[in-house]
């Protein structure tokens, strides 16, 4: 199998073979967007900032010459937002959970 990241800036969408979704959800403060920033970006910014209702990235790849493209939904963990994430819960491929953990010593 032949896989390929495709950059962004080289991207369009006419030749897409298929589409799946991913949503990454959790509590506010579990590092959804930042696990998001660092795998598409490599980067990894200090300053907390919350995520207001969802975010939506993409990511596209060519696998044995067919261009498929990876829908990421980064949702709020606030609670006045579950009504506006859960509307992208449908047609979901993966779903990622992630949470906090806390060390008392």
């Amino acid at each position: 199998m032949n896989i390929k990241l495709i950059p962004y800036s080289q991207n369009s969408d006419s030749d897409i073979f298929t589409t799946f979704k991913i949503i990454l959800i959790g509590d506010s403060d579990s590092g959804k967007s930042s696990l998001l920033k660092r795998a598409l970006l490599d980067k990894f910014d200090e300053n907390y900032q919350a995520t207001i209702g969802i975010g939506i990235f993409f990511m596209y790849f060519y696998v044995n010459d067919l261009k498929i493209r990876i829908k990421i939904v980064d949702s709020s963990g606030q609670e006045k937002y579950r009504s506006l994430t859960k509307r992208f819960y449908r047609n979901i491929l993966f779903l990622i959970l992630l949470f906090k953990t806390f060390f008392v010593l």
